[in-house]
């Protein structure tokens, strides 16, 4: 089974990396949080990140920080999830 559409919950560090590279590497990508907030700096860490990553890509075009940020949806609800193939979970936990 191709996995296309993957689920990502918990938008901190672990949460938007993989979304970042699971976006670069042409998979759509859910990536769920509680909070508006953690979503828009994760965005914003991927964009910051994308670009970085291009001054490493001598003899290669480098990925387009809007093209890998459209392949992600960032979103509180979590029935987002249900056209997902597959989910991976990276909440902090809290006792």
């Amino acid at each position: 089974m191709a996995l296309k559409n993957v689920g990502v919950i918990g938008a901190g560090v672990m949460g938007s990396g993989l979304a970042q590279s699971l976006a670069q590497t042409r998979h759509r990508v859910m990536l769920v949080d509680v909070s508006e907030k953690i979503l828009n700096q994760a965005k914003q860490e991927i964009r910051k990140s994308v670009r970085f990553g291009g001054l490493f890509q001598k003899g290669q075009r480098a990925a387009d920080p809007d093209e890998v940020l459209d392949r992600i949806e960032f979103t509180t609800d979590y029935q987002t999830l249900e056209s997902a193939d597959f989910v991976i979970e990276n909440v902090t936990e809290k006792c």
